[in-house]
């Protein structure tokens, strides 16, 4: 089966990617983009990519989750603070 990488860029995009019988990464713009530096490591901790998702076989098909950056607002001065402890957050869950 093909896999699929499923960004909210709408709202409940995952839940119908998992419905259709296709295998996910969840990519969330909102919360999960390294360069959005407004949101807390908290807000990535308690973001859940199985959101609206009750089937349990359908929460089988969501393969887990990424974190994104976009390279224009980093450099190697603030990389690692860019990134920790945020990410690792994420990679907690």
């Amino acid at each position: 089966m093909w896999q699929f990488n499923a960004c909210r860029l709408q709202s409940g995009l995952a839940p119908k990617v998992v419905k259709a019988g296709f295998k996910c990464i969840v990519s969330d713009q909102d919360v999960w983009y390294l360069d959005h530096l407004d949101v807390t490591w908290p807000k990535f901790y308690m973001n859940e990519p199985l959101t609206n998702i009750t089937d349990v076989n359908e929460q089988n098909l969501v393969l887990g989750g990424e974190v994104c950056m976009w390279g224009e607002t980093v450099d190697p001065s603030d990389i690692e603070q860019t990134i920790w402890p945020r990410a690792a957050a994420t990679a907690g869950m």
